[in-house]
């Protein structure tokens, strides 16, 4: 997939981590990536397991694949780096939130249009039931975006296996918000159509740690590079330096 390869700034300061969505990319981190090491950070934007090549890889791929992933750029990041500061739409909002609660030593979260309620018991025996059934992958998703010329490199659809384990990883988040004490920046649109904004809402009220929120009014799902990427790039930037200086 084209232009889907890891972005990476060196930057030398506070570091940053991004952490795209399921079946995405680090290409809609683009801008925001270029904003923080102009600010002097150092960023990381890796490509996770089964991600931008075919769908087919995606399949075999579980919640652990990902979490390592995360795991390991957080590593290399802090080995040459400040403080660093973890982030994430959708999904890699909900890695961003899984690899600071276990690690103290991240200074602070930034979560677009994050996952976080746990999935009703019902939407699970259904995705095993298709899968029982033979349906491997869920029907092509459209690009949720309100500037409709915005590029999104990004699978069109998603396996029925990865959205189980995602789901089942949110369960298991249920144990671990109070860890998640660090400072929090949460981002969401309000007119998201592919992840509810009751899900910022959610993870507002359960975080364990100070909350500030930005809701963007004209922007959807894929906020990053949709009409209001502007004042995503200024909140997180000025909420990295905040949390980092002096740390």
């Amino acid at each position: 997939m084209a232009g889907a390869e890891p972005t990476f700034h060196p930057g030398g300061g506070p570091g940053v981590l991004l952490l795209h969505d399921l079946a995405g990319t680090p290409q809609p981190f683009a801008e925001l990536s270029a904003a923080c090491s102009d600010a002097g950070f150092a960023v990381e934007v890796p490509l996770l397991p089964g991600h931008g090549t075919s769908i087919e890889d995606l399949e075999g791929m579980v919640w652990e694949d990902w979490a390592g992933a995360a795991q390991l750029a957080l590593d290399e990041l802090a080995s040459r780096s400040g403080p660093v500061v973890v982030g994430g739409i959708a999904m890699g909002a909900t890695l961003a939130c899984w690899v600071a609660a276990a690690h103290p030593a991240v200074v602070g979260v930034i979560a677009i249009n994050p996952r976080a309620i746990p999935v009703p018991k019902e939407a699970t025996d259904t995705l095993n039931a298709m899968l029982n059934d033979g349906v491997t992958v869920v029907p092509p998703l459209q690009r949720d975006v309100s500037d409709r010329t915005a590029r999104v490199l990004a699978y069109d659809s998603v396996p029925v296996s990865t959205l189980i384990s995602m789901f089942s990883a949110l369960d298991s988040m249920a144990e671990h918000w109070d860890d998640l004490t660090c400072p929090m920046l949460i981002i969401n649109s309000a007119r998201d159509h592919r992840v509810s904004p009751a899900n910022a809402d959610w993870l507002a009220q359960h975080a364990g740690g100070p909350v500030e929120r930005l809701v963007l009014e004209r922007s959807f799902h894929e906020a990053t590079v949709d009409v209001e990427h502007d004042k995503v790039n200024d909140a997180s930037v000025s909420f990295i330096k905040k949390v980092t200086a002096g740390a």
